[in-house]
């Protein structure tokens, strides 16, 4: 069995700087898949951006929140369908404790739909979902991780919801181990039962704990040194500092530092050595 490793760009459109950033590393081969936010202001730019891109995975990042509150995000879905997942000016709310106080599974399904048959209208044949701040594995409250997987199921997409119950952990945050254990347990015979496509892996950055781009360059070739055989899939948000939202949170700065550890020789160099394959969801069969 082999290493294989997703390299998805999340948050394809949030901003013109990172959708600069995310065609450089398609257009040189440093990832194979992206992710499009399309609330983002510059959604209609990375469909563009996209046309031109070979062999690079496209998926949904589903987005049911404002990132910031001097500049909020419109659903998809007609209002009046969703309105407890608006705030009174009908935009996403910024704080995701008023979204898991008011959100219901069948207005995320809504939502989900409104925004998968948007990127359909605009020509975009999507191979995965995945979800914006994690909101979907409910980190901070209630887990809509059912609705994902039937949707998934249904449109015969693959879900980041990886096979190793450590990595599991990753996306589910601050949950009693007891309760992610069961998550994990019944989320894995939907997946087996349904023959759905998941990584058995995942890397993803622990942000508060990076200091330098040295860390986080460090951390990701341990992380790499690691791999499993099977399908493992690293997910980053790689930027610009020319972006507009650099410098308002630590948080941005980590992803100028991503956008420049794709394009590091060690990055490359480090897949050669451990005999990881690149490949995408497309080009990935369910296991």
């Amino acid at each position: 069995m082999t290493k294989s490793l997703i390299v998805t760009a999340d948050d394809f459109g949030i901003c013109q700087a990172t959708n600069e950033a995310i065609e450089e590393l398609a257009r040189k081969q440093r990832i194979t898949s992206v992710s499009f936010l399309l609330s983002g202001k510059a959604a209609d730019d990375a469909v563009k951006r996209a046309k031109s891109f070979q062999n690079i995975g496209l998926g949904l990042h589903l987005t049911l929140t404002s990132d910031f509150c001097q500049e909020k995000w419109q659903s998809h879905a007609p209002a009046e369908l969703i309105e407890p997942l608006l705030d009174e000016h009908g935009y996403f709310h910024t704080q995701t404790e008023q979204f898991y106080e008011l959100a219901d599974s069948s207005w995320v399904n809504t939502e989900l739909a409104a925004q998968f048959s948007c990127g359909k209208s605009q020509g975009i044949t999507f191979d995965h979902l995945d979800s914006h701040q994690g909101i979907l594995y409910g980190d901070q409250g209630t887990s809509f991780l059912s609705v994902a997987l039937h949707f998934c199921a249904t449109h015969h997409v693959a879900f980041r919801f990886p096979k190793r119950a450590t990595d599991f952990r990753k996306v589910v945050g601050h949950k009693e181990a007891e309760t992610v254990e069961k998550m994990h347990a019944e989320g894995s015979a939907f997946v087996t039962a349904k023959k759905m496509k998941t990584p058995d892996a995942l890397i993803c950055s622990p942000v508060s704990h990076l200091k330098s781009y040295e860390d986080l360059k460090n951390y990701y070739l341990h992380e790499l040194r690691r791999v499993p055989e099977g399908v493992t899939e690293l997910f980053l948000h790689p930027s610009k500092e020319t972006s507009e939202y650099f410098g308002q949170t630590k948080e941005w700065q980590s992803r100028v530092w991503e956008y420049r550890f794709l394009l590091d020789d060690a990055f490359f160099e480090t897949l050669e050595a451990e005999g990881i394959q690149l490949t995408s969801w497309r080009n990935t069969s369910a296991s």
